[in-house]
């Protein structure tokens, strides 16, 4: 009999920060994606270092998603939503001689080269863990309040893998 692999959501995560650490940017490509230390809060973090922040990320479960579909007692389908989050500050020039359109141009880059669209990214199964069958990107999106300092690119997904139940 097969035996079905399983994971959880935080060794999916620690995988997918690895990834994306990984990653090599064709756009200011001595800027590294780091993932944030977790101290404080990400968001607020980035506001209060803006000069700190390029390409900082965060990875976090937004969603534990619905009760599970299949379930039995040994593993149970789950299906949780989660938020790949990463800042880019708002610096006059630092992007290229139009700096909005540059800054934005940036983000698409590498938006696509976390989303996979390169074939090593978050959205591409080589990036699975064992007991992971999906990570389907559902939202993109990029916030610019124009208060904030910062510039923040949000790429929600939905990921579905097989969980050990508790005995």
């Amino acid at each position: 009999m097969a035996v079905t692999p399983t994971t959880d959501i935080e060794t999916i995560r620690d995988a997918q920060i690895v990834l994306v650490e990984a990653l090599s940017p064709a756009k200011h490509s001595s800027v590294p994606f780091r993932v944030t230390r977790g101290e404080q809060d990400f968001l607020a973090w980035a506001e209060e270092n803006p000069n700190a922040c390029l390409r900082r990320f965060d990875i976090k479960e937004i969603d534990a998603g619905p009760p599970p579909e299949i379930s039995n007692l040994t593993i149970e389908a789950r299906r949780v939503m989660i938020e790949v989050t990463v800042a880019y500050p708002k610096m006059f020039g630092a992007y290229g001689s139009s700096s909005v359109r540059d800054a934005y141009d940036l983000i698409r880059s590498d938006r696509d080269l976390i989303d996979g669209r390169s074939g090593i990214g978050l959205n591409n199964s080589g990036g699975y863990v064992s007991g992971q069958w999906t990570c389907i990107r559902q939202e993109m999106e990029i916030e610019d309040d124009e208060e904030s300092a910062v510039l923040f690119s949000s790429l929600t997904y939905q990921v579905d893998f097989y969980k050990a139940v508790a005995s």
